[in-house]
């Protein structure tokens, strides 16, 4: 611990660690406790402090709680799956931290280091963490995260709702649901078609719709083809995989307790067999090395044969 902590010139920085190699209820309250309460106590403005953090089992344990409501603390747990959006260091940090920690591993591996010990790992990390956490990083994970300055707009946007399936009526008057993927195509027929029916001009003008109308529907029904061979390739590529992959089974069939039984007497039956074969053998075996080994040692004549 002595050798990491030298290799690791942050003096405000703490080193856990655990059986597992992960963070635990321990680590979470010791970090809690240790690191944020104690470099950022100081700096609060009004009585409490905002934590903002992603919903971790350590991050929720009641020692951890027990101690946000004894310090005024908020902890505020990001919702499930939205990380990458509105967590500071997904948004901003973490991209320039891996790319700088690369390129320390790159120019260390240009002097022969081939493994990477745990003491150099700091080394790299301190270096990359001075690269990529800069100030402007900072304030872009901020920006990014529609923080500061406040902007819900630029993770709302990033969020795009599963488009509702359009419901248009055929020439018998019918309602017909076309799916998301094709529902702006679908739409642009429909207005053509209402068109074309309101369409009181010349005839070059009601060619034009009518072109429009079929490149439209072509376009469509084209789309539609392509989607379904690359369905069916996947199918039958899935269909493969699972034919090579899965194990060979005998025909199923029902059994009666009697036949249950007599299969299991036939099975005992064919062991036994075998076993008695397999003592056979090894019996014959050790009669013909002892048979060896005497005609080896004892000088005998072919006569006593005869």
């Amino acid at each position: 611990m002595r050798a990491w902590a030298e290799s690791f010139p942050d003096t405000q920085a703490t080193i856990h660690v655990s059986d597992k190699g992960w963070t635990d209820n321990e680590i979470g309250v010791h970090w809690l406790r240790d690191t944020f309460d104690l470099y950022t106590k100081s700096r609060t403005t009004g009585s409490h402090q905002l934590l903002i953090l992603d919903g971790h089992g350590s991050h929720v344990s009641p020692e951890f709680i027990e101690y946000t409501e004894h310090h005024n603390i908020v902890p505020l747990c990001l919702p499930s799956h939205s990380t990458h959006h509105l967590q500071l260091l997904d948004v901003g940090l973490f991209s320039p931290l891996a790319k700088a920690y690369k390129k320390q591993v790159r120019e260390t591996t240009m002097y022969s280091t081939v493994n990477v010990t745990k003491c150099q790992f700091l080394e790299l990390l301190y270096e990359a963490r001075l690269e990529a956490y800069t100030a402007a990083n900072i304030a872009g994970a901020w920006r990014g995260a529609g923080l500061i300055p406040f902007n819900p707009t630029s993770v709302i946007s990033k969020v795009q709702p599963i488009s509702p399936s359009a419901i248009l009526l055929d020439s018998h008057g019918n309602k017909v649901s076309i799916v998301a993927s094709t529902s702006a195509t679908a739409t642009s027929i429909d207005n053509l078609v209402a068109e074309i029916r309101q369409c009181e001009q010349s005839s070059s003008a009601l060619d034009d719709l009518l072109n429009q109308l079929r490149d439209l529907a072509l376009t469509a029904i084209h789309d539609h083809d392509v989607h379904s061979e690359q369905s069916k390739e996947i199918i039958e590529q899935r269909k493969k995989k699972w034919m090579t992959s899965r194990k060979t089974c005998k025909e199923a069939r029902v059994l009666t307790i009697a036949e249950m039984n007599a299969d299991k007497e036939a099975k005992e039956t064919q062991e036994t067999i075998e076993r008695a074969a397999k003592e056979h053998s090894k019996a014959l075996y050790g009669k013909v090395t002892f048979a060896k080994l005497v005609w080896k040692e004892f000088k005998m004549s072919t006569d006593v044969f005869t």
